[in-house]
């Protein structure tokens, strides 16, 4: 019997998400990434001919290349919706973490969670004012153009695609990114108790496994696997130049406010 340990996951086959509630901050996906939905813009990108990003469409090709229903019959790989594709820049409170936000703050952010989407409206009074302190909330990044650099399966759950900075503009933009990603978590750290990691690497999520013990064979084709990318990715890249707090209440459901990145 096939048994689910991924809180992410709800069903293997074919792929259900589990309710998994948060925020996070994300780059803005370009082109025609977005629908109107109950008030909020969820993240929704098309397909290339229709102006999505190139690159997600790229890397959909090429999870179908590498293995596509092998993936998931072997290994229990649950292939997140390409629709839903984003490069996180820094992850906030969600299910996992919220056991260790302080009890003065614990009600009001658990409400936030439980409200979402309409709640990204009536953002607690310590959230809004983090958002409206950090440097990376407030002002353009600059533009980052990422490419692919390789696949990672991140403690035996999730399967990603890693970018990078493709020139030295962009290098340069994300660095300083970073900086204002570190005093963000420190932030974050010093108000709400949760211990994001001060460490960034970018990347998409590509799926989750159903367990840890399906995932440690890939493991071992994660080399074959990222050339096969590589070969398909090619020299397609994707750019951003901003950054929104988003909503969530699964891992394929994303969602921000329309028309201002942050609410006053």
């Amino acid at each position: 019997m096939i048994v689910v340990t991924n809180n992410k996951v709800a069903s293997f086959q074919p792929p259900l998400w589990a309710e998994f509630r948060g925020f996070s901050f994300l780059f803005d996906n370009p082109g025609n990434s977005f629908r109107s939905n109950e008030g909020v813009e969820e993240i929704a990108c098309v397909s290339e001919a229709e102006g999505g990003p190139t690159l997600y469409k790229r890397l959909q090709v090429a999870i179908s290349q590498i293995g596509g229903s092998r993936l998931t019959n072997e290994f229990l790989f649950c292939p997140l919706p390409p629709s839903s594709y984003h490069v996180t820049v820094c992850d906030g409170i969600n299910a996992d973490n919220i056991g260790m936000v302080p009890e003065g703050h614990r009600a009001d952010v658990a409400a936030f969670l439980r409200g979402l989407p309409s709640s990204l409206r009536h953002m607690p009074v310590s959230l809004r004012s983090i958002i409206s302190e950090s440097e990376m909330a407030i002002r353009s990044i600059g533009g980052i153009t990422f490419g692919f650099h390789k696949l990672t399966i991140w403690g035996n759950k999730v399967m990603v695609a890693r970018l990078r900075p493709v020139d030295a503009e962009s290098t340069e933009c994300l660095g300083k990114l970073k900086n204002a990603r570190v005093a963000l978590c420190k932030r974050l750290r010093e108000v709400f108790g949760i211990a994001t990691s001060e460490s960034y690497s970018p990347h998409v999520s590509l799926g989750y496994f159903a367990n840890s013990e399906s995932a440690k064979p890939a493991s071992d084709l994660l080399a074959p696997w990222t050339q096969e990318f590589g070969g398909t990715v090619g020299t397609t890249v994707i750019s951003f130049d901003s950054v929104s707090l988003y909503g969530f209440t699964d891992m394929a459901t994303f969602f921000r406010l329309p028309g201002a990145r942050f609410p006053s």
